[in-house]
């Protein structure tokens, strides 16, 4: 049997790198084709800063930014040299030599790695980075940097170092939400990029290694060390000199972060955000790059807001087992030409995004703040009554139901001019009987109260007892239907809506239709201008400048309510608990009147005044004006005062001159 040869050590040697080497090579190329395999198209779009979406009020000034991410893009010609110096010292001296890689610091990356079996030597050229922020995903494997080599030539080639630098500058992650070099000056130093000393330019170039590790907000001292590495670097890469580097490196941090934005006016902001996701998709609304221009009022927000963080503003106060404060409350203003919503507020304290907006998320019984639209209204509207038709304000019932008011007292024959000023609650289920629900029902649809149920509404609904409620922001239209003369504009906050590119996304077109006559309008105009003169809406008076409304208290004071309007503004105040709970010794002619009162005194400070009789030349009722010195009446019931006993005598002279004839 012949010897079996032995291999020699050198040959066995050989063979066996020869086996490594083919293994590592078919390694390679199996990496290197699941690599190009998976390599991400460059798309140009990825490369751009992906703006937040930006709101705007009515004066096209930013009150809010939408989502997490802060950007600001600037050009590369707006970026300090000193600032770019820093950044290169920093991630990538030899960026304006290398072609998208640096052999060298992957040479000496690759050799740690292998020697401590790791991945934690990057090594990434700034070109690499871009790529790797664009186009790929944060894991560390051999995969992915190959990915990141492969699409930095791509980019080198594509793309001028300029152009590079620019897109890598605006779209690095800074820290604290800062995308970019623009946001991060605005974020640590609240200043525009180009205003960047030299030792905060090192504190942000020290910031994309580890943004959380040298976060100056909660590091400063590691912020402070990282700062002057950098500096350290830009000194032996000859791009400052020793004073410029002592002096910076002795410097503090300076932080001067902006106030608090985008929280500035949250019920509204939220709302809006609705409105748009709504409208666009939840996708298409936080992918990015909107400019959405609403109808905020600032001045009208800002008073409202105040009067709502004003504890004198509201009956005495608890907080429920869930930590909320009880009686909450809601706001609605708007102006009535427009149907643009000036204002929201949609409770007392804002805790969180997205919560409860009690403006436009909840039902509530009105009251009788519903009476103009379910029953004088349509007595006008239908039956052809003025405000100085005569109801005999007596006892009545249908069927077991017997209205009565809470003074359990009858005016007698009475105008509905005062029937409507001093809230009497059974002349309203007398004209509603006379009108019928469906009719009034109607009435109230067009003038934009949509949550009324003709089947199941019975008489009640004359004093507000419904059977589903209705929402401040259908109150707030219906009343800016009558301010605006009979036609009703459909609320909206959304102006327009443009792209990242400026494109025209959505422009408001108001949605309008008649929903009364203009003596319908101009009646109901005057009766409620008569309640605030001197009925139940006394408190809601605004020195100088003329004012219509009504006032609204549920049963037992479970919701309390102020819808009023001037010729510009149009506003409703609602207060109650989130689980209604009785609230006896409350009426709507307190609290929220003088919230009303409070708002439209300050939004509407230096405009002019304008008078209702001359919005209806010719066919305004006049309102009874009380004589001076006369009390104002300061209750919802009714009894003997001025306006009602006046206009007793003036029926009683016209019964006697009837008997004449």
């Amino acid at each position: 049997m012949p010897k079996r040869r032995k291999l020699k050590p050198a040959k066995l040697f050989l063979l066996f790198l020869a086996v490594i080497l083919i293994v590592c090579f078919l390694s390679g190329a199996w990496l290197m084709y699941i690599s190009l395999r998976d390599l991400p198209a460059i798309n140009p779009a990825s490369l751009r800063p992906v703006e937040p979406v930006t709101v705007y009020d009515a004066n096209d000034r930013l009150v809010a930014q939408l989502g997490n991410k802060k950007v600001i893009p600037v050009k590369l010609d707006q970026i300090p040299p000193m600032v770019r110096n820093a950044f290169l010292a920093a991630e990538d001296i030899r960026f304006y030599q290398n072609r998208g890689i640096d052999l060298r610091s992957l040479a000496r990356a690759a050799w740690h790695d292998l020697t401590t079996l790791s991945l934690s030597q990057g090594a990434s050229t700034i070109t690499q980075q871009l790529a790797k922020d664009a186009f790929l995903t944060p894991e560390r494997t051999i995969k992915r940097k190959i990915q990141e080599v492969l699409l930095g030539f791509e980019l080198n080639h594509r793309y001028s170092k300029d152009e590079i630098l620019e897109m890598y500058l605006n779209k690095i992650y800074l820290g604290d939400g800062a995308y970019g070099i623009g946001a991060a000056a605005k974020t640590y130093f609240n200043k525009d990029v180009g205003r960047l000393t030299l030792p905060e330019a090192a504190l942000l170039a020290g910031l994309p290694q580890a943004p959380s590790a040298y976060s100056p907000v909660n590091h400063p001292a590691a912020a402070k060390q990282r700062r002057n590495e950098i500096l350290g670097k830009m000194l032996a890469y000859k791009l400052i000199n020793a004073q410029q580097y002592r002096q910076a490196a002795a410097a503090e941090t300076g932080l001067n972060p902006p106030p608090e934005t985008g929280r500035e006016y949250p019920w509204f902001v939220d709302y809006v955000t609705g409105r748009l996701v709504a409208r666009f998709g939840e996708d298409n609304v936080y992918r990015g790059g909107l400019k959405v221009y609403t109808t905020l009022d600032p001045m009208t927000q800002q008073a409202l807001q105040a009067a709502f963080a004003d504890p004198a503003n509201f009956p005495a106060s608890v907080r429920d087992a869930g930590g909320i404060l009880q009686p909450e409350g809601a706001a609605v203003f708007l102006d009535p030409r427009s149907g643009a919503v000036r204002a929201m507020v949609g409770g007392r304290e804002y805790t969180g995004r997205q919560v409860l907006n009690r403006a436009c998320q909840t039902y509530r019984q009105p009251g009788s703040a519903i009476k103009p639209f379910v029953a004088y209204g349509p007595a006008i509207e239908y039956e052809g009554l003025t405000p100085d038709s005569i109801v005999n304000d007596s006892p009545v019932s249908f069927g077991r139901y017997a209205p009565r008011d809470d003074d359990n007292r009858y005016l007698g024959p009475v105008t509905l001019r005062t029937a409507l000023s001093l809230s009497r609650n059974v002349v309203a289920v007398k004209l509603l009987d006379r009108v019928g629900i469906p009719q009034a029902v109607q009435f109230a649809r067009q003038s934009g109260i949509t949550s009324l149920d003709p089947v199941k509404e019975g008489l009640s609904m004359a004093l507000g007892g419904l059977y589903k409620g209705v929402s401040l922001l259908e109150m707030a239209g219906a009343y800016g239907a009558v301010a605006n003369g009979g036609t009703y504009v459909k609320p909206f906050v959304i102006r327009k809506v443009t792209g990242q590119d400026g494109s025209m996304l959505y422009q408001a077109k108001p949605e309008t239709h008649p929903a009364m006559k203009l003596y319908t309008a101009a009646a109901l105009t005057s009766m409620l201008e008569t309640g605030v003169l001197n009925g139940t809406g006394v408190n809601a008076r605004v020195n100088g400048r003329p004012v219509a409304g009504k006032t609204g208290t549920a049963e037992h004071g479970r919701d309390l309510w102020f819808c009023g309007f001037t010729p510009q503004l149009a506003g409703v105040v609602w207060i109650g608990c989130d689980q209604p709970q009785d609230m006896s010794d409350q009426n709507g002619g307190m609290h929220p009147a003088g919230i009303f009162r409070q708002v439209v005194s300050t939004a509407l400070a230096g405009q002019p005044v304008i008078h209702f009789r001359s919005l209806y030349p010719g066919i305004y009722p006049e309102p009874v004006t009380p004589p001076a010195n006369t009390p104002p009446l300061n209750n919802q019931g009714g009894g003997n005062n001025w306006a009602a006993g006046i206009q007793q005598r003036i029926y009683n002279l016209f019964s006697k001159l009837k008997g004449l004839f």
